[in-house]
């Protein structure tokens, strides 16, 4: 990996990021496209309708971390306990969610997967969103922005941060897909999807903290291992 230079060229690697980021966009669109294209060869057709109640069960599971997010900052004691106390109630709000609107709407194979590939869909246009947001207010003159901006260049340790995001949407995808098809065939699996869930989230804060690949690595193994359980309880049982 490369290093980030001192503090002095963090405007620099926001320049590289942000034409990174510029090149890798097509790809993060391709990763959805490219899901449904093979259900689609594997002769399943995700209903739109489907994919965009999935796409509104992730937003509403985003709109419930607010609340928990005020009683992170009020009680947690300290801002790093209340990002991990966030993180960690990511597992229960997705997994509960995504279990009710399978319940409402449907536990087949193609409705599952609609709703798995809606709710990886849009992750994938917020991620891309959050990344331009960001770049453009990282280059504020505002002291506050300057001192968020060189604790940012001294903690990020690779200069192809949109292009990991890439790999890790195909395997966060691949992972949203897992779950809906699990919880589908089984709703009670959602007791076990919901820790281990938030246990991922939490072993990528940390193993982000050291090394992106590795990180990625954890992402990779749990989406593949979790969509192929999914689809072969489809097809054996």
């Amino acid at each position: 990996m490369t290093r980030i230079k001192p503090a002095t060229l963090t405007i620099e690697w926001l320049d590289r990021t942000r034409n990174h980021l510029l090149l890798a966009s097509p790809f993060y669109v391709l990763v959805p496209i490219a899901f449904f294209a093979a259900f689609q060869a594997m002769g399943v057709m995700p209903s739109w309708l489907m994919m965009g109640a999935g796409a509104l069960g992730w937003f509403f599971a985003l709109m419930l971390r607010g609340p928990v997010a005020v009683l992170a900052q009020k009680f947690a004691g300290s801002e790093e306990k209340a990002k991990l106390w966030i993180a960690a109630s990511s597992g229960p709000l997705e997994e509960g969610v995504r279990l009710l609107v399978l319940l409402w709407l449907g536990r087949d194979l193609a409705t599952a997967l609609a709703i798995g590939l809606g709710w990886a869909a849009i992750e994938v246009a917020f991620a891309l969103i959050n990344s331009f947001v960001a770049n453009v207010m990282l280059r504020s003159d505002d002291p506050k922005i300057v001192e968020t901006r060189e604790m940012l260049a001294q903690q990020i340790n690779t200069d192809n941060g949109p292009w990991w995001g890439v790999v890790e949407r195909i395997s966060a995808s691949a992972y949203h897909i897992g779950n809906a098809l699990l919880i589908a065939f089984m709703p009670l699996a959602v007791l076990l999807a919901a820790p281990l869930h938030t246990a991922i989230n939490l072993g990528v804060v940390h193993l982000s903290k050291r090394s992106m690949g590795l990180a990625q690595v954890l992402v990779a193994v749990a989406g593949a291992l979790t969509l192929g359980f999914g689809f072969a309880l489809f097809q054996w049982f």
